[in-house]
């Protein structure tokens, strides 16, 4: 699976930029086809469960690296919107 494949090596991507105290994150677009969650391969959208359970390694990775003073949340709409709707 392509998350799989990236997940730790991005983590260590992420520990090492939040190491810099210039640089804040943005969390979200993972919607997004190109995000390899697989959202928008699906007969269905899936629930705001299955959303927050796909997110939560990578936004966790963030918030634990970043805290939270240095993280932001952002909706990403319309460009989410091949996975899921907006509510």
């Amino acid at each position: 699976m392509r998350q799989r494949d990236v997940q730790k090596p991005g983590a260590r991507a992420i520990r090492t930029l939040a190491e810099r105290d210039n640089v804040n994150v943005k969390l979200g677009g993972l919607g997004m086809p190109i995000g390899g969650l697989g959202f928008s391969e699906h007969d269905r959208a899936p629930s705001s469960a299955e959303v927050s359970e796909a997110y939560r390694p990578y936004v966790e990775t963030c918030i634990e690296a970043f805290s939270t003073h240095r993280c932001m949340f952002e909706s990403n709409f319309p460009a989410d919107k091949a996975s899921y709707s907006y509510p």
